[in-house]
């Protein structure tokens, strides 16, 4: 494994709170000269200088840079706007500091909150003007909880309370709040054992197939269909005492997804991107393979009335499930942090990450962005069903690599190549 790593110029660091040996300089062009972006302006490839993203901008200090989304929320900063990143991470082998916008990492390796607060505080003071950008929901409870402290040494992007954030992220809680307020939600109860009884016996307003789900695990984790009285026995004699008023059970219904993405200014939507799923692949109950980027009055309405009731400060996902064949949609659940598909908002026209780092500096421009009404964006593993559909209509191959993953893995290749050094080194360490 360290061999692997060595090939990119990675050096493990041990200690509990270690600086690497790439220095947080700030925002910086990727040449001597300038730094350029590619963007398609009227069909065609065109240069343009980034002057106003010089030297001088302040980093951005990402604390909780292990997950995925850190990568995704990089690329959309240092693609569309040139702004590098300062990654806290306790993975060695974590591929976004390959990335070419990383400029430095720090590792944190098996410390409590309080010191990792106090590291956090010490960076900001030590390169005064940074701005702390949180990626996951762990994140953004820690900066939330520790906001007071952490704006005397950086500045913050919008968040809620950490107690809304709490609310946001309990399905149940959520629902509870939901239903008070007359906003479309689907039948729900918590999974207990007089709930199973019931579904069991038809006295329940549930009929199988129900769909379980954890309260508190994002992106599908936890989801399961129960479609027979053996199952939904079989799933119940696994709830122990310490988790069970973990699950929600609702009904089973066969539709499609629908994801409002928003930034949002004393619960109102200042900025949003509404897309559909188009096709689905790999994992159940995971992120689509394709999307489409649509408008519909109801459920932005909806979303709006919900974030009016949070108060909601800066960006969420919320999730929204349409039977098709009917109209009829339903509020699923809330996502308070970044989430999958930033990547593809950014194509769209509404970089949320880029909004988060302009209002913690007050350089937000006069219009809020919109999004481009019928952008279809896929995932790689997506590309061969995006080209098979009606009506994809992708000119040039600059277009096609802005409307799919490939664009931004090939202008940024690094974490993937690292990528696949790590599993390659995995296998050869795996005991026959």
């Amino acid at each position: 494994m360290r061999q692997a790593w060595a090939s990119l110029g990675v050096t493990p660091v041990a200690g509990s709170y270690a600086a690497s040996r790439r220095p947080f300089t700030g925002n910086r062009p990727s040449s001597a000269a300038q730094f350029c972006k590619l963007r398609l302006k009227r069909n065609r490839l065109a240069t343009e200088t980034d002057d106003d993203h010089s030297m001088n901008n302040p980093a951005v200090v990402i604390p909780d840079a292990d997950a995925e989304l850190c990568l995704k929320v990089m690329r959309c900063l240092g693609i569309h706007r040139g702004y590098k990143a300062y990654l806290v991470t306790s993975e060695v082998a974590n591929p976004a500091i390959r990335s070419r916008f990383c400029v430095g990492t720090e590792m944190r390796q098996g410390i409590s909150d309080a010191a990792h607060l106090d590291r956090l505080l010490q960076l900001g003071r030590d390169r005064q003007g940074g701005i702390l950008l949180p990626v996951t929901l762990s994140g953004f409870q820690f900066v939330a909880t520790n906001r007071e402290a952490l704006a005397s040494a950086f500045r913050l992007p919008p968040l809620p309370p950490r107690e809304t954030i709490d609310l946001a992220s309990d399905k149940w809680r959520l629902f509870t709040l939901a239903r008070e307020h007359q906003l479309p939600l689907l039948p729900s109860e918590v999974l207990t054992r007089q709930v199973i009884d019931a579904i069991r016996s038809g006295t329940s307003d549930l009929r199988l197939p129900v769909l379980v789900k954890s309260r508190q695990r994002r992106g599908g984790t936890g989801f399961q269909k129960l479609a027979s009285p053996a199952q939904l026995e079989s799933f119940g004699s696994r709830i122990t005492d310490r988790d069970k008023d973990e699950y929600l059970v609702q009904p089973f219904i066969h539709g499609m997804d629908y994801s409002l993405s928003v930034f949002c200014e004393r619960g109102v939507i200042k900025a949003y991107t509404l897309w559909r799923a188009l096709a689905y692949g790999g994992k159940q109950y995971t992120i689509p393979r394709v999307i489409q980027f649509v408008e519909h009055d109801g459920i932005f309405s909806s979303g709006q009335k919900l974030m009016a009731i949070l108060e909601w400060e800066g960006v969420c996902d919320i999730d929204f499930f349409m039977d098709e064949d009917t109209g009829q949609f339903w509020l699923l659940e809330v996502n308070a942090r970044f989430w999958q598909t930033v990547s593809a908002a950014a194509a769209a026209g509404v970089n949320f990450p880029v909004l988060c780092y302009e209002a913690a500096t007050a350089a937000r421009a006069a219009h809020w962005p919109s999004q481009k009404n019928g952008l279809r964006y896929s995932r790689p593993s997506g590309v061969p069903a995006l080209f098979t559909m009606r009506d994809t209509r992708l000119r040039g191959s600059l277009e096609i690599l802005c409307n799919t993953g490939l664009g931004e893995i090939l202008r940024d290749p690094l974490p993937e190549i690292a990528t696949l050094l790590n599993r390659a080194a995995r296998r050869r360490v795996l005991p026959d």
